[in-house]
């Protein structure tokens, strides 16, 4: 077993780009060395705007030697009259090392052709790491590209440096015109100067004589530890918000963390929501915190070294008053109305392209609110849903359009609006990414949801469902924010039928929305529940029988899930399975007749059918909804034993058909189980 290292330098990445590169470049290289048979350790991944590397502490040196049947020339061309060997026997015999005499012929395809056997050494590290590691690196997906050398190749960022290493012997790598060497690059701002590694397994110590952090999670950890001393020596709280971390994170390499104050009496002019977002937002501080309020006190991040820190606190500070300044003037405004009177502008404020105005939307929202039935108050969720938009028009939107929502919910709160009320306001966006929450509320969830399918229906209608990885209109967030909502929060409705209200009213009218959306939240779903640790055929055969309400689809996988190993579930999915082979391209010609059953094991069988299947409508327990079905596990096999469901008589054979295809169709109401592969 070897260590292998490998690490791309380049220009600085796109912040949001540095962890799916790493990602990507692991996934890549991982699946790499698994199709050469190499085993290997989990990688320690390494990932900074300049660089990202992998390090396995032991691969093996190479694979498995196979033994290949190579084919030649069919035996009508092997021999002359005289029984002599062509020319494209002996042609063949020395291509793979043997005497024409020990050729032998075997039957391919229906033809006899001359074969012979020959072994093939498994490939090397060094050969597997130099024939793909340029390929997956340049087939990274990214939106924008760069070419920085005359060879045209292009990437996120011009490639400076590569080092590709197995112990201490360097591997040959190009990518463009750079080569692999053993030499990484210092960290910037300094002059960069080339650092010798020598050996792949010393790599994090030269990363720490570098003052390099190179792990993305690592240096997240770090900046927030340093943060929170700050904070503790001034008595004080480090605000720690995952996503911030995360940025400032993918933003340096060698972090160094500073501390910042600005004038106190910032803090009464605007409200703490205000405050926060410039802090985080515009200039990615953390703020600190006393008593669970927001401070005047600050850290910030600076790329080393400390040096430079206080020119750059100055002029960080510079912007931060300026920023606040205007959050100040733009708040004293906005407050000069009441949240309604924005909701007034909203005509002259479109939604989505070709999809009317924000105007529209409330307007379709409301109407949501008044017929949809949720299980919320409809007059606070009417009201909620007439101001829901609204702050889309005031200026502290329009100059940090990451308020969205929130600064709505705190001018509704100001206006006196009903706590429930602002609330909702306040969280109708949630949940927007994968780390976010769904709203805290009943009302905010009926909110969300809404909205969210409102959005989807829309986008359906106008042909704008995204079939690709390119999605402008955001209708992947639409969709798993309903998902979440749903299968997360309190509601319980029917999503075809909220999906069909919102198509009665949309701003374009499509005969086929309702279904493209439906299609399109499946699928959807279908990643999500694999996310969150279900097998895939347990996802599928829970999806199968329709996703009208979420809690049921996650019921049914929360049921076979549990029991996936037992001998009971595998008698159930072995009755379904046998079902559907008998009925396979079998069309139903009507219901069955219980007057030609012919035998006492299927009459017998047909009553506890009903029986059982009487239970499982009248249960909306999906354990024990499978526990009525392994009942009919032994009398289906006694069934299928004794009955001869293809009967020579047509009529007879029909009905059993007839019968027992709409008892596959009663298994497959619970869950499709011909999805499960055992």
């Amino acid at each position: 077993m070897r260590s292998l290292l490998i690490e791309i330098g380049c220009e600085e990445l796109p912040s949001r780009l540095v962890k799916p590169a790493i990602i990507y470049l692991m996934e890549g290289m991982c699946g790499v060395l698994k199709e050469a048979e190499l085993s290997f350790s989990s990688p320690k991944t390494f990932a900074t705007p300049r660089r990202l590397a992998l390090l396995f502490d032991s691969v093996q040196e190479s694979g498995p030697s196979k033994t290949v049947e190579e084919k030649g020339p069919p035996k009508s061309a092997c021999f002359d009259k005289d029984g002599n060997p062509t020319k494209a026997l002996q042609g063949f015999a020395a291509k793979v090392g043997i005497e024409p005499k020990d050729v032998v012929f075997g039957e391919i395809g229906g033809g006899i052709y001359a074969t012979a056997k020959k072994e093939v050494p498994g490939k090397t590290i060094e050969e597997v790491v130099s024939s793909s590691l340029s390929k997956v690196v340049l087939s990274f997906p990214h939106p924008h590209s760069m070419r920085w050398d005359e060879t045209g190749i292009s990437w996120v960022r011009p490639i400076r440096w590569i080092v590709a290493m197995s112990d201490d012997v360097i591997i040959d790598v190009s990518i463009g015109n750079t080569k692999s060497s053993n030499f990484t690059m210092s960290p910037r701002p300094e002059r960069s100067r080339k650092v010798e590694i020598a050996t792949a397994s010393k790599y994090p110590e030269v990363l720490s004589s570098l003052g390099v952090v190179g792990n993305l999670e690592e240096r997240s950890e770090h900046i927030f530890e340093k943060a929170q001393k700050l904070a503790s020596s001034l008595g004080m709280e480090a605000l720690k918000n995952k996503n911030l971390l995360d940025e400032l994170a993918s933003i340096v390499e060698r972090p160094l963390v500073w501390q910042g104050e600005f004038p106190f009496d910032y803090l009464e002019s605007a409200p703490e929501l205000v405050i926060k977002t410039v802090l985080m937002g515009d200039l990615r501080f953390i703020p600190f915190t006393k008593d669970g309020k927001i401070t005047n006190n600050f850290a910030f991040v600076i790329n080393g070294p400390a040096q430079i820190a206080q020119t750059v606190l100055e002029g960080e500070l510079k912007v931060l008053l300026g920023r606040l300044s205007d959050a100040r003037f733009f708040f004293a405004e906005d407050r000069k109305k009441k949240l309604a009177d924005f909701a007034d502008k909203l005509s002259g404020v479109a939604f989505l392209k070709g999809l009317g105005t924000l105007h529209d939307k409330t307007e379709r929202l409301v109407a949501l609110a008044k017929t949809v039935q949720l299980g919320v108050d409809k007059n606070k969720l009417e009201k909620a849903c007439s101001l829901a938009k609204a702050d889309l028009a005031s200026s502290m939107v329009h100059e940090h359009d990451d308020l969205q929502g929130r600064i709505g919910g705190l001018y509704a709160q100001l206006d006196g609006e009903e706590e429930e009320v602002a609330l909702a306001i306040s969280e109708q966006y949630l949940p927007a990414g994968e780390d976010d929450p769904v709203p805290s509320s009943v009302l905010g969830q009926a909110l969300s949801l809404v909205d969210k399918a409102d959005s989807l229906v829309n986008i359906a209608a106008s042909g704008n469902i995204p079939k690709g990885s390119a999605d402008p209109f955001g209708v992947r967030r639409f969709a798993i924010g309903i998902i979440r909502v749903l299968v997360e929060g309190s509601l319980s409705i029917n999503l075809t039928d909220l999906l069909v209200s919102c198509s009665k009213i949309g701003f374009k009218q499509s005969d086929d929305a309702v279904q493209k959306s439906v299609d399109f939240i499946k699928a959807r779903l279908e990643n999500y529940l694999r996310s969150k640790g279900y097998r895939y055929d347990v996802v599928r055969a829970a999806i199968s029988p329709g996703i009208e309400r979420l809690k049921e689809v996650t019921g049914r996988a929360d049921a076979m899930q549990a029991i996936y190993e037992s001998k009971e579930f595998a008698g159930i999915v072995a009755t379904a399975k046998r079902l559907n082979n008998i009925l396979r391209d079998y069309a139903p010609t009507g219901n069955y007749d219980v007057s030609l059953f012919e035998d006492d094991v299927e009459r017998e069988f047909e009553v506890s059918c009903n029986n059982v299947f009487k239970s499982v409508a009248s249960s909306n327990d999906f354990t024990e909804k499978l526990k009525l079905l392994c009942s009919l596990t032994d009398s289906a096999e006694k069934y299928f034993d004794t009955v001869m469901v293809n009967a020579e008589n047509e009529k007879i054979k029909a009905n059993r058909k007839n019968f027992l295809s709409g008892l596959l169709q009663k298994y497959r109401e619970v869950s499709d189980f011909v999805e499960i592969a055992i």
